[in-house]
């Protein structure tokens, strides 16, 4: 009788736990949805999405920053001649105003660089944002996500 009350108690204090655990990842928001083979499909092609808009931001992101350093360097020319050029040096002032010229263009073209890139980074935000609520908080199962891969069709980016 004693040994088959300590199994009983042995098995509540299990059941106990285990409902402890249970209770404390769904407290937690750790359950688990699984994704029907529709919105496997779906996270798939926002994963494409994701992918070509990161690399547009990338390319356009790397082209501003060059525009960028290319300004600087140039100022910093600017700057050298200005402190160092004596008055009625013709080569200074020609050196400066091809420096004056190419510093304006530099500007102009980070002005107008500037909304696309913005625009770019807005696009690939909001497909980030919609990603990690529909796809990234839930399960796939490896069979609809290979089922998915082989008939996959996906609309055509947002240019």
């Amino acid at each position: 009788m004693t040994l088959a009350r300590d199994a009983a108690t042995i098995r509540r204090i299990f059941l106990i736990a285990g409902l402890a655990l249970i209770w404390a990842g769904a407290a937690r928001g750790q359950t688990t949805e699984m994704m029907t083979h529709e919105q496997v499909q779906d996270c798939l092609c926002q994963q494409q999405a994701l992918t070509a808009a990161d690399a547009k931001l990338k390319s356009q992101s790397s082209t501003y920053l060059q525009r960028q350093q290319e300004l600087k360097t140039v100022e910093d020319q600017l700057k050298s001649i200005q402190a160092t050029a004596s008055p009625g040096d013709t080569t200074a002032v020609a050196k400066s105003q091809e420096l004056i010229d190419r510093r304006n263009l530099l500007r102009d073209q980070l002005r107008s660089d500037a909304t696309p890139y913005n625009a770019s980074a807005s696009a690939y935000n909001a497909l980030v944002s919609k990603y990690n609520a529909e796809c990234a908080s839930k399960s796939m199962l490896s069979f609809d996500v290979e089922a998915a891969k082989k008939n996959l069709a996906c609309p055509a980016p947002v240019q």
